[in-house]
């Protein structure tokens, strides 16, 4: 999806590092699901399920 300010994607499996990142932060993962932290592995089986 594309706006004239934002462009909205998917997350390619060359975003691993920052996916595991941001799924790492507790500050961020507050406002998800259950709030709990995800550690680089199960951050990479999330890219692979989609």
């Amino acid at each position: 999806m594309e706006t004239g300010r934002l462009t909205l994607r998917g997350w390619p499996n060359n975003d691993l590092d920052a996916l595991a990142a941001i799924n790492a932060d507790p500050k961020v993962m507050r406002y998800i699901m259950d709030g709990s932290m995800r550690d680089r592995r199960q951050s990479a089986e999330g890219l692979q399920k989609r």
